[in-house]
């Protein structure tokens, strides 16, 4: 069992009132939940709420605001996205 880290980087890109839950691939083998924190960090626009790999996980964007991470589905859904490992 991983413990969520509280560390918000992006603030997302308007309000968010989200009734789903959406799990998504980072599509990125290797790169751990800090790599893709510590991207996020630097204002990237897909930045989404929680990222967990194999060790840890980050909550880094708060739940009430829009992140760009399932398409049709932003308006409606907190994403987290799970990590590939190689």
């Amino acid at each position: 069992m991983v413990t969520i880290k509280q560390d918000i980087v992006n603030q997302g890109h308007g309000a968010l009132a989200p009734t789903m839950l959406a799990v998504h691939s980072t599509a990125n083998p290797g790169a751990t939940a800090k790599n893709h924190r510590d991207l996020w960090s630097r204002g990237y626009d897909y930045a989404v709420h929680y990222v967990s790999d194999w060790n840890e996980a980050y909550h880094t964007v708060p739940d009430n605001r829009l992140c760009w991470q399932v398409g049709n589905g932003n308006s409606t859904c907190v994403g987290l996205e799970i990590c590939e490992a190689t």
